[in-house]
């Protein structure tokens, strides 16, 4: 299943890979359309990269693109595969590295850019990964992204730009249906609803603003929306914590305590 899915992304993104992933693909919801496929392709190189991917055999997939990257510097979707590639096995710097370079030859291929910008983000270059999805979002807004978006600001501490951020992802109708997939620290991951992930970030940045009675709404406003969403269940136990430590301590020193934005909780890592 996990080759299947790697293949998908590859071929919804750059189209090199057989025609029948392609039409796997097209089975698949909320997916871009695959550019034509390189169905002509008789270099044995590109056929030991198709297997290796097949198999997962990364460093040999490699190994084929860069040396038809070689033979073929005219064909530059090879290039493009290339940062999928990195991105999808583990080497988001060498992602990163190859997919600007490839971006200051093509600065309009969005589907690129994307993948650049979630490389990015998980080499920990997130104002960089944040200006890029934003200028995405200014030429096709996408629910998905904009939570990506709000997601980002939370981490940089931009609370008044996160808020308006999720206040835009709520007033979108295509994202009722739409599901995120969050990833918690431990590794585990969960599918959740997009609204609910959204709603989960706005209360943790209420929460580290001291606004508990608002971040408590928030969290339970999330699981209304999805009752199985575990994250707002971890931070209102958190917020329940804090606030007992909080009337504990008035009682003890019978003066009110001072709103803090150092609460600790756990910090999720949403991902798309």
């Amino acid at each position: 299943m996990k080759n299947n899915t790697l293949s998908i992304i590859l071929a919804s993104l750059f189209g090199v890979l057989s025609p029948s992933l392609l039409l796997a693909q097209k089975k698949e919801k909320n997916t871009p359309p695959a550019q034509a496929p390189i169905s002509q392709e008789t270099n044995p190189l590109y056929r030991i990269y198709q297997r290796a991917v097949q198999f997962e055999d990364f460093p040999v997939a490699r190994m084929a693109l860069m040396q038809l990257m070689m033979q073929s510097p005219e064909k530059t979707a090879y290039e493009d595969t290339l940062v999928m590639l990195y991105f999808s096995s583990g080497m988001p710097a060498q992602a990163v590295v190859l997919g600007r370079q490839r971006l200051e030859k093509n600065p309009d291929n969005a589907q690129l850019a994307e993948v650049v910008a979630m490389a990015e983000e998980t080499t920990g270059l997130l104002k960089d990964a944040l200006d890029r999805y934003e200028q995405l979002e200014k030429k096709n807004s996408r629910p998905q992204r904009k939570y990506k978006i709000a997601a980002l600001q939370y981490r940089l501490k931009r609370y008044g730009e996160c808020q308006a951020s999720v206040n835009q992802l709520m007033s979108m109708p295509a994202a009722d249906t739409l599901k995120v997939n969050f990833v918690y620290n431990d590794g585990s991951n969960q599918m959740v609803q997009l609204k609910a992930a959204a709603l989960n970030v706005l209360g943790m940045a209420a929460y580290d603003l001291g606004q508990l009675e608002d971040a408590e709404a928030l969290f339970q406003a999330a699981l209304q929306l999805d009752k199985d969403f575990v994250q707002p269940k971890i931070n209102l136990n958190a917020l329940n914590q804090e606030k007992n430590a909080r009337e504990a301590s008035q009682k003890k020193d019978g003066t009110p305590s001072t709103p803090t934005d150092t609460a600790k909780k756990p910090s999720p890592d949403p991902k798309k």
